[in-house]
């Protein structure tokens, strides 16, 4: 099933990743609420955010750059598991 979603690099795809970076990354944030009093907190977190997505697209046009995915969205996939394993990325940046 994922195999049948991700071996085609569409819009969609992207799309879909680019929402669920964005969804797991609201849910980790959302387990402290002490930041949320603070503008510049709240504005810290939404640049972590904004810098995750930046690294989604630099790493997917680095590897369609390279050939290295032959035209599926494997890579940013991956990307998105990456910070699911290891969501202390999120807080080191802070």
């Amino acid at each position: 099933m994922i195999t049948s979603v991700f071996k085609k690099s569409t819009p969609l795809n992207f799309s879909l990743v680019v929402f669920l970076i964005l969804f797991f990354d609201f849910i980790y944030q959302m387990q402290d609420l002490a930041w949320s009093h603070s503008a510049i907190s709240i504005a810290k977190k939404v640049g972590i955010g904004l810098l995750i997505l930046f690294s989604a697209l630099l790493t997917n046009f680095i590897s369609k750059r390279n050939g290295l995915s032959k035209d599926s969205a494997y890579t940013v996939l991956f990307f998105l598991l990456f910070f699911l394993f290891f969501p202390v990325f999120l807080t080191i940046l802070m």
